[in-house]
């Protein structure tokens, strides 16, 4: 009896079999990081769980903007396993990139601003530019 009371609490408060997916799917979590005067040097969006290890976090990436002075988004549709380290690593939680999002729901990125598909290092085809994550000044 207890362990159906138990299982079912589990279910009920998100807690999934797979890390990093709750409820209602994978949470994504925000990584700004800065140099010791403050300037932004990257910005990741990780999926699943992630973890402290030495001077950052392990996680797996999604997407990831590069810092000043030419910031560059780069996608990662399969998950890319990646340390994030600096002096500032700020972190909270985010939302499904909105490429991700629309390349899993297999609608087409159009218009002005999206760029030719290309392959990214963890696999599948990504079309459409992330307008999330742009560096702050």
């Amino acid at each position: 009896m207890r362990g159906i009371l138990l299982s079912l609490c589990l279910a009920l408060t998100g807690c999934a079999a797979w890390p990093g997916d709750g409820l209602f799917g994978p949470r994504y979590t925000f990584f700004r990081v800065s140099d010791v005067r403050g300037h932004v040097t990257s910005e990741w969006i990780a999926r699943g769980w992630y973890w402290r290890e030495g001077d950052g976090y392990s996680i797996v990436a999604v997407q990831r903007t590069s810092g000043e002075p030419y910031p560059e988004t780069t996608c990662y549709p399969g998950g890319w396993k990646t340390k994030v380290n600096g002096p500032n690593i700020q972190r909270w939680r985010t939302s499904k990139p909105e490429w991700l999002d629309r390349m899993e729901r297999g609608i087409p990125e159009t218009g002005p601003g999206a760029l030719k598909p290309f392959k990214g290092p963890g696999g599948g085809t990504v079309s459409g530019a992330p307008k999330a994550a742009v560096p702050v000044k």
